[in-house]
């Protein structure tokens, strides 16, 4: 009769000489196999930095008229700056909501706008943002925008707050905006034609309107009048004229 081998009972010197391993048989650590598994540390996400406790770099901000990224992170980290983001602890994270349209610094509201390539309407159609169908449009040959947003959401209800005085139960009326002229945050605008093309920076905008309104679901919206203070950079930036042609000069 054949012998068989316990090559488990046997010591790991003589168990790797054994006939079994000679016999072709892929030889295993057995010490490996035998000793229990290591329990690797927990690796904990450090929690995240919240944007609106960050202070952007308004020193520094993008060309206006230029292509910044794909990414609303690739926007927000031009304007916070290289030397900030360096700074941010080992694996962080910055933390926003990345559905919204609107994201708050400490010195500045950041705009996202969509539009939708349905016809020139320029009507924001980006399905992925808390921003989808709301009325966006440039007007003025693109000096200004008409930009929407709903007060039932936090972050525009703050933007609305900073800008006016404002009451979810007005409705048709114009309302009067505040004077934020020491301590004004700026409003900088990001837009792009369609979801597959990168974000073009449009510079710094002023408010100069603020309105209510219902849409055709008798949800109330507000309107925003937004002047593009950078508009004259901006038609001078070849990324401008790519991403939104001549119909806005």
């Amino acid at each position: 009769l054949g012998h068989t081998t316990n090559t488990q009972s046997l010591p790991f010197a003589a168990a790797e000489k054994s006939p079994v391993a000679k016999q072709g048989q892929t030889t295993t650590n057995l010490q490996y196999l035998l000793q229990p598994p290591k329990s690797k540390p927990p690796k904990r996400r450090p929690p995240p930095v919240q944007l609106s406790v960050m202070t952007g770099d308004l020193e520094n901000l993008p060309i206006p008229g230029t292509f910044i990224g794909y990414t609303k992170e690739s926007c927000i980290f031009r304007i916070l700056g290289a030397d900030q983001i360096s700074k941010l602890p080992k694996h962080t994270y910055i933390g926003f909501n990345r559905r919204s349209g609107i994201v708050e610094t400490t010195n500045a509201w950041i705009l996202f706008v969509n539009f939708g390539q349905r016809s020139n309407d320029n009507i924001n159609t980006d399905t992925s943002s808390s921003s989808a169908n709301l009325f966006n449009q440039f007007i003025c040959g693109g000096r200004q925008l008409n930009f929407s947003v709903k007060p039932t959401r936090t972050t525009e209800k703050s933007l609305i707050d900073y800008y006016s005085v404002y009451s979810v139960e007005k409705d048709f009326e114009t309302v009067q905006i505040n004077n934020h002229r020491d301590t004004e945050k700026a409003i900088l605008l990001f837009a792009r034609p369609s979801t597959r093309t990168k974000y073009v920076f449009c510079g710094e905008c002023e408010c100069k309107h603020v309105s209510t309104c219902t849409d055709g679901m008798d949800e109330k919206t507000v309107d925003m009048l937004l002047e593009l203070m950078d508009f004259s950079k901006c038609v001078g930036q070849a990324d401008y004229i790519h991403a939104f042609g001549q119909s806005n000069l």
